[in-house]
């Protein structure tokens, strides 16, 4: 295990984190690592990560600014990129707000939303045997409006360790874990 900084997610180039991924076709691990490129995308600045998961080099960013921490993917199979919200560390539990999780609000001419809430700051938390503390856990939904109003489709758990980063990400369609990522290893300078 690496050294601290004071960030949810330390952006520094070469910082690095290992986790196991578990999803109903078996468990792998990936590492996760800052590549020190930046990337400007709708007038905010990007930090670029790398990771080879499932056979596949994937290029992830991470939006760190004023408190805001997300995680920005390409969905190829969606056609789009994703953006979640995984804290605000300036807001209590309870706290909730609504976002446009990709740049046209659209998921494949589907309105979008994502439903953020912090379920828990400055907790604790136990991942694959290590205890984390100054954690937080943010809940996000990610919703669809099919014409009924916007209805959960996916719900992402997030918990971030001030200092170290992502510890744990479940995803969930309805009450079915679908995938578990959990830290099992990290490098923060």
């Amino acid at each position: 295990m690496g050294a601290a900084s004071d960030s949810y997610w330390p952006v520094t180039p070469g910082n690095s984190w290992t986790y196991r991924d578990a999803t109903s076709m078996g468990v792998s691990n990936f590492t996760l690592t800052m590549t020190g490129t930046t990337r400007s995308i709708n007038d905010k600045t990007y930090y670029a990560c790398s990771s080879l998961k499932n056979g596949i080099n994937l290029v992830s960013y991470i939006y760190e600014t004023a408190h805001t921490y997300a995680l920005r993917d390409t969905l190829d199979a969606l056609g789009c990129a994703l953006e979640l919200q995984m804290c605000d560390d300036a807001q209590k539990a309870g706290y909730i707000w609504t976002m446009q999780p990709t740049d046209n609000g659209m998921i494949e001419s589907v309105p979008t939303q994502t439903l953020n809430q912090v379920i828990s700051t400055d907790g604790t938390l136990t991942a694959n045997g290590q205890n984390y503390a100054h954690v937080i856990h943010t809940q996000v939904e990610l919703q669809y409006d099919e014409g009924k109003g916007f209805e959960t489709v996916c719900t992402y758990d997030f918990f971030l360790a001030k200092g170290i980063g992502m510890i744990e990400l479940d995803t969930r369609s309805g009450r079915a874990v679908i995938e578990s990522e959990t830290l099992t290893d990290y490098s923060v300078k």
